[in-house]
């Protein structure tokens, strides 16, 4: 079960839940369940951000998942990932992407590269399988919840840059 944004993250971009509620639907107005896991500082202080923004999110053991509808996106996963000693927090926006060609798959790369040294602060990577992610980390232990909402729209927009660089017809196939 993955739960989204409640209320407007980027105003120009909708947040809204269509995962396994179907389009249009709404979310009860139920508390995130996090009470009983057993959370360190680091994460309790980020679900509480998340909660004061009215993100919807699950805890699955220690990585927080959401789900986003943005301009491009029906479903972006969004992951809020902490390091071990609960120092870097990473957010990581991605989602399947479609094969590409040969020529598609070159082009495709080296505007991700291109790209990567105009965004500040955002890392494209691939993940562990091979899919596509946008990454922003910190070491900031006194976020702010302005700073964490600015890091999520970082994201949401640069994933959103992404999907624009795949060929419209690849993702049609």
């Amino acid at each position: 079960m993955f739960f989204v944004v409640k209320k407007t993250v980027k105003p120009s971009i909708e947040k809204v839940f269509l995962g396994w509620l179907g389009k249009g639907r709404t979310l009860p107005q139920a508390q995130n369940n996090i009470e009983a896991i057993n959370m360190g500082k680091r994460i309790e202080e980020i679900t509480r951000l998340l909660d004061e923004l009215e993100v919807r999110f699950e805890l699955k053991e220690e990585t927080i998942v959401a789900l986003w509808k943005t301009e491009k996106w029906e479903n972006l996963v969004v992951n809020f990932i902490f390091s071990p000693n609960e120092i870097w927090l990473t957010i990581v926006g991605w989602q399947k992407f479609p094969e590409l060609s040969e020529t598609d798959a070159a082009e495709f790369y080296k505007k991700l590269l291109a790209e990567s040294w105009n965004y500040n602060g955002v890392k494209y990577c691939l993940d562990p399988d091979g899919d596509l992610a946008v990454v922003v980390e910190t070491a900031d232990m006194e976020i702010s919840k302005e700073e964490l909402s600015r890091y999520i729209r970082q994201v949401l927009n640069a994933a959103d840059e992404m999907y624009d660089w795949v060929p419209i017809e690849a993702w049609t196939e």
